[in-house]
């Protein structure tokens, strides 16, 4: 035997859903703006790195030198 369906309980069941998901969509949207603006905090606070002085290039540059007698490499023509 099938039973029908209540229409006022229908409507009812229907509004207290809508209500849930607006709120939680209202929620979700509320947490993304406060996010958003942690986000631009932080970029704003990002740390800046001071390059290196040219002293410690100098100290090392032995071993920045290239040296063309260890070059293996000859292009064939």
């Amino acid at each position: 035997m099938k039973q029908g369906i209540d229409r006022e309980l229908y409507n009812e069941a229907k509004e207290k859903r809508t209500k849930k998901m607006i709120e939680q969509i209202h929620k979700k949207n509320s947490k993304m703006n406060s996010s958003s603006d942690n986000f631009d905090e932080f970029i704003g606070k990002k740390k800046t790195f001071k390059q290196k002085s040219e002293k410690s290039f100098r100290r090392n540059q032995k071993n920045f030198e290239y040296d063309y007698e260890e070059d293996f490499y000859e292009p064939e023509y």
